[in-house]
């Protein structure tokens, strides 16, 4: 009888006893207070406080305050603000209490930056605008017509230059007139670029080593031309194993 007695007294202390500890499990504190600037004593909006045994947490209001809910319990609790030393607090939560808390203003100095790129020394020192170079491998790669390619026609899709149409290869840049633009070979001026409706070009793909357009702020070593300046050079040597497409002979029996 006395051991019956004994075992249910055993039984029901047991669960008195997870009762209260679930009791005061379940209830719940506030720590509430405000986060201010050491230097200036201003309420500092934003800075998050942080439980990380619990991963739960709040941002200070407008005005520095804060309120944050927790079990009963012993908690670290962190405030940090970009620009702020960290500040760690450890709090025996066993009442709602307050905390004011003031934040240190943090400098970090970076290390060095470096930034580089690449670019070409001719376009580092050239100041002139409106200017762009097509290059003998950039006009290898374009489309050809007939197996000649058209070095006007690849002008013809850069900005600001213009065509009258199907049926004419007469450029026409920023607005200004046909004959008002200057096209020259090595120097030497070339009257009319164009001709049979402009499906062939007056220029030999074969010896052409690129071309220059100058669209504006035009140099007065060329003369006065007010649209444009079509600079094309010749190649200064033939590229190894490059076949000719034309070739020409003439005999004379006399």
């Amino acid at each position: 009888m006395i051991k019956a007695f004994q075992l249910i007294s055993f039984v029901i202390f047991c669960f008195l006893n997870i009762q209260l500890q679930a009791q005061n499990e379940s209830v719940s504190y506030t720590i509430e207070g405000t986060v201010r600037d050491s230097v200036s004593g201003e309420p500092l909006v934003g800075v998050s406080i942080l439980c990380k045994e619990l991963k739960t947490g709040v941002y200070s209001e407008s005005n520095g305050t804060y309120a944050i809910k927790l079990p009963r319990g012993n908690y670290v609790i962190h405030y940090q603000l970009m620009g702020y030393k960290v500040i760690s607090r450890h709090i025996a939560l066993f009442a709602s209490q307050k905390s004011d808390v003031t934040l240190v203003p943090e400098s970090k100095q970076m290390e060095e930056v470096t930034v580089t790129a690449q670019n070409s020394r001719s376009k580092i020192e050239s100041t002139q605008t409106g200017t762009f170079q097509l290059s003998s491998k950039e006009l290898d790669k374009l489309p050809v017509l007939l197996g000649e390619t058209d070095y006007f026609k690849a002008i013809q899709l850069m900005p600001g230059i213009q065509t009258s149409g199907e049926g004419n290869a007469a450029i026409y840049v920023r607005g200004g007139g046909y004959d008002q633009n200057l096209v020259l070979l090595d120097n030497a001026t070339v009257y009319n670029p164009t001709h049979l409706l402009g499906f062939y070009s007056v220029f030999n793909s074969d010896i052409i080593g690129g071309v220059k357009v100058i669209k504006s702020g035009i140099p007065a070593e060329y003369g006065n031309r007010l649209s444009s300046v079509l600079e094309f050079t010749t190649r200064r040597k033939s590229p190894p194993n490059r076949p000719l497409k034309e070739m020409q002979v003439c005999c004379r029996r006399g």
